[in-house]
């Protein structure tokens, strides 16, 4: 976890009982988070959703979009749940600055389906992450990037164009996350090789990836974004 104290002041009580004086410090402004969630299938805005904000539960419209504050310099576990989708966790370290996050959601009979594909699936009680690694400038995919997990998991996959393939490294053309299915539970590392010339860091604020919270049944998603 990112953690930034602003000391303000140091300041001496006039009449002080309890100490030589008393440190003051301020607590960050909090950021807006606006969450953009896409049907994985259609690539439509997915409406109904409810993602869980420190201060409530938003509602996504037909666009897709659901926005809420969040606490400045630490990490976020914004949960996504809704009628015929599988349960997401959207992680990430915040700054100091407001932020987008773009994600695909997907039912889990689309999930079963992709699987099924590959001659893979998803065990039940474990978890499940996407890692999305995308250029900065452009959201557009990393090619020949590679992530890994340092928790045990099933065989990784991604997409080459529109059809699912086993690997870790982003391909030519193909889609700009890699995706982890039978993940075990607890915290893991992510980290992230990109192609030669490339450097990524965490989304938002920038630096390493906190550990990555890995829940039962349900996906976590996180970003990466590169130069």
């Amino acid at each position: 976890m990112l953690v930034l104290l602003s000391l303000l002041a140091c300041t001496m009580d006039p009449i002080d009982t309890e100490g030589p004086g008393l440190q003051h410090t301020a607590e960050p402004e909090p950021v807006l988070a606006t969450l953009d969630l896409r049907n994985a299938v259609t690539g439509a805005g997915a409406q109904g959703l409810e993602v869980g904000f420190p201060d409530g539960a938003v509602t996504t419209g037909a666009d897709g979009l659901a926005a809420g504050e969040i606490p400045a310099w630490g990490s976020f576990e914004l949960t996504v749940s809704g009628e015929g989708y599988v349960d997401h966790v959207v992680f990430g370290p915040a700054g100091d600055e407001d932020f987008g996050f773009i994600t695909y959601v997907a039912s889990q009979a689309i999930t079963t389906q992709v699987l099924a594909m590959l001659g893979s699936s998803w065990d039940a009680g474990t978890g499940f992450v996407v890692v999305g690694v995308d250029y900065a400038a452009d959201l557009s995919p990393v090619e020949g990037a590679t992530v890994s997990l340092s928790a045990d998991h099933g065989e990784p996959f991604v997409f080459a164009g529109s059809s699912p393939a086993l690997g870790s490294t982003i391909p030519s053309g193909g889609m700009g996350f890699v995706s982890f299915p039978s993940v075990a539970l607890g915290d893991s590392e992510v980290t992230v090789e990109p192609p030669n010339g490339v450097s990524c860091v965490a989304h938002p604020s920038g630096g390493v990836m906190p550990p990555v919270p890995v829940l039962a049944d349900t996906v976590t998603v996180l970003a990466f974004h590169c130069d």
